[in-house]
């Protein structure tokens, strides 16, 4: 175990794990179905595993206390010599909006700064996941900019939301959706 907090345990990414995620449901929100892990075949498990885990990338399995797979936290650009990288978090739905993705982030941040000793942790999130953006904030980070990327959502999946309209959280460009993002992070 690299961390643990009052209610998740962070380790790395072993193979078997995949095997545990692609049991998780899809999010039937359809703004977050792009979160849900994919059903993948035995051998796109192993590539896919391979690919988290190779390079510059670095990948960590998120346990309940009871050793329930529950997420997992991936790194990527990890720069080793300015120590700094990129964070990615999923998690099962089953385990979302209770506590457990910020437990979990909070241990992986004690891991990161004090035993990789790294110095500055970023991450992008879409700003149509409030949660995620509240739990980001709760964690420590801070909003640095925004930007536009695009997403896999249909027009009619976007909600009818004032404040999405205000914010300019969607725009439409072409045929492609763009979402607005929120890069944020947090240093020592």
């Amino acid at each position: 175990m690299l961390s643990k907090g009052e209610k998740t345990l962070i380790r790395r990414m072993e193979r078997e794990d995949v095997d545990a995620m692609v049991t998780w449901p899809p999010y039937e929100d359809p703004l977050l179905k792009d979160y849900s892990f994919p059903q993948f075949t035995h051998g796109e498990r192993d590539v896919w595993y391979g690919i988290k885990n190779s390079g510059l990338k670095k990948c960590f399995t998120v346990l309940t206390i009871s050793g329930e797979v529950i997420g997992y936290i991936s790194l990527r650009n990890v720069n080793i010599f300015s120590k700094k990288a990129e964070m990615g978090i999923v998690f099962s739905p089953k385990y979302v909006d209770a506590g457990y993705g910020r437990d979990a982030i909070k241990a992986f941040l004690d891991y990161y700064f004090n035993g990789m000793k790294y110095k500055k942790l970023v991450l992008r999130v879409a700003a149509f996941n409030r949660r995620a953006y509240r739990c980001y904030l709760a964690c420590g980070f801070k909003y640095v900019d925004k930007s536009y990327m695009k997403v896999n959502i249909k027009k009619s999946d976007i909600p009818k939301d004032e404040e999405f309209k205000r914010e300019k959280v969607f725009i439409k460009r072409g045929d492609k959706i763009k979402a607005l993002f929120y890069r944020m992070e947090i240093s020592t």
